[in-house]
């Protein structure tokens, strides 16, 4: 009969552990859930306060960092932003979107070479993506290193003709090497007609 209730009591402190972890699971997918949620309606404070709540009960929750990070770009504080990407790619390097936006909170900041550092360890793991090259050709001309980034834009427009960013950046900056235009006649011809932008 002892033995018996030993055994109960033990299965029973057991059960109930389950449920408290269980229990700290859900609200700290709750949290998430909720930053998630305000992150789509362009409520980056609130989501950030959600996202923080969950990295309170579960600090290796990399989702969270990733997230958070976007969040605080979004609001401008490029150095919180740069904080938790770093710490997302500590949990998950494989994620060349993570040293994407990394790359650029730090062309935000004018850290250029760290940005170009960045952006290429992001092409590294995404080669197909227009707008990485595209960054590491603005962080590249903001630099003076105009035959890399001519280079980098040039890809970008490889991957995607129709980049449009690409060909602003090109046709209103004149973007030159040794004083000449680095715009073929042929590519010239295939600007996108647009009477302004930045």
């Amino acid at each position: 009969f002892f033995f018996f209730f030993f055994f109960f009591k033990q299965k029973t402190a057991y059960e109930i552990g389950v449920r408290l972890v269980g229990s700290e699971m859900c609200i700290r997918d709750r949290y998430y859930r909720l930053g998630y949620e305000a992150r789509q309606v362009n409520e980056f404070s609130t989501a950030i306060k959600f996202y923080t709540k969950a990295l309170e009960i579960r600090p290796e929750y990399e989702n969270c960092y990733f997230n958070r990070g976007f969040s605080y770009a979004k609001l401008n504080d490029h150095s919180k932003a740069i904080a938790d990407y770093k710490k997302f790619i500590e949990m998950d390097s494989s994620n060349g979107y993570a040293y994407y936006n990394l790359g650029i909170s730090l062309n935000k900041l004018k850290q250029y070479d760290a940005a170009i550092d960045s952006f290429t360890q992001a092409i590294s793991l995404v080669s197909a993506n227009s707008d990485f090259y595209c960054n590491r050709g603005f962080a590249h001309r903001k630099k003076g290193n105009y035959a890399l980034a001519i280079k980098d834009f040039n890809e970008a427009i490889k991957l995607c003709p129709n980049h449009f960013k690409v060909w602003l950046k090109i046709y209103n900056r004149r973007i030159t090497v040794e004083g000449f235009v680095l715009i073929s006649s042929t590519t010239s011809n295939s600007l996108p007609k647009t009477t302004k932008g930045r």
